[in-house]
């Protein structure tokens, strides 16, 4: 919000909001056009976690896939900690 209000109260420039801020002009613009059309609501934090996943395992092949990584891999037993 700090970013749109310099550019639409204080009437800084995009590419000086972008100086300081950190980010790319192109961003700037994105982030301004966003608030002309749907106000302050759009400028909330939002998740960026995807709706779907659809390279989801199913339950039953996953805990298939992690027994055989189990009966695959050596067993170490560490009595004490590495000395360096």
């Amino acid at each position: 919000m700090g970013m749109v209000r310099e550019l639409t109260v204080d009437g800084q420039s995009t590419s000086e909001a972008a100086c300081r801020f950190a980010v790319m002009s192109a961003t700037v613009r994105k982030w301004l056009e966003r608030y002309q059309a749907e106000s302050d609501a759009v400028l909330a934090d939002a998740s960026s976690r995807p709706h779907t996943s659809p390279r989801v395992l199913d339950p039953a092949k996953a805990l298939l896939i992690v027994k055989l990584r189990q009966r695959s891999q050596p067993r170490i037993d560490v009595q004490r900690p590495c000395l360096a």
